[in-house]
């Protein structure tokens, strides 16, 4: 066998081995492919189950509260005493601060985390009890930025306060949160009414 003929046979091989590397490479890039496409597929399923559960449990806790899926009208009053109605803001959505006077400190306290807007939402704040002056010295202690009024006929089962509740301009809920301190911290809070309020 010559020299040349043997260059030859080892370059057949060399090419051989090319074509054979580079088919395993596209293969295997193709399973990885398929791998990434069907694990997008079940993240995509997994978040879309997951926005489904939180729907149902928001509408559990707001039947449980509310009666309904949106904050039904109930009167209030200022801090003046004087009957008066929530401030309508147009379109906006609005974040309403539920509380009570009987409310732990610390919690209250947390309340003074949220200024008079979050995200460009106006923030209203509505005592469930307690006596004008009563509320208004909590505004006053805890440095409240955001309007607070008294409810004077509401049923709500609130059982565990203050609440945060997140309203679109029809009164719907969007969002229902405990603010205290076994519950996740107001600052995260605060973020999450953010990014609902962007979505919408």
């Amino acid at each position: 066998m010559s020299i040349f003929s043997t260059r030859v046979g080892l370059q057949s091989i060399v090419i051989a081995l090319l074509l054979i590397f580079n088919s395993i490479l596209l293969i295997r890039d193709y399973q990885n492919t398929k791998v990434t496409t069907n694990l997008k597929k079940e993240i995509t399923n997994l978040s879309s189950k997951l926005h489904d559960a939180a729907i149902k449990a928001r509408v559990f806790e707001s039947n449980a509260i509310f009666g309904s899926t949106f904050v039904p009208h109930f009167s209030i009053t200022d801090l003046q005493g004087e009957k008066t109605e929530l401030p309508h803001f147009g379109n906006q959505n609005m974040l309403m601060l539920f509380f009570k006077v009987s409310d732990c400190r610390v919690c209250l306290e947390s309340m003074g985390v949220f200024k008079a807007t979050v995200s460009s939402v106006p923030i209203v704040g509505v005592a469930l009890e307690g006596s004008v002056s009563e509320v208004k010295r909590i505004k006053q202690e805890f440095k409240y930025e955001f309007p607070v009024f008294l409810s004077l006929d509401s049923s709500f089962q609130m059982n565990k306060s203050p609440n945060s509740v997140l309203i679109d301009r029809n009164r719907n809920i969007l969002s229902i949160s405990k603010i205290d301190p076994g519950s996740e911290p107001v600052e995260e809070l605060i973020n999450q009414i953010n990014e609902i309020t962007e979505r919408r």
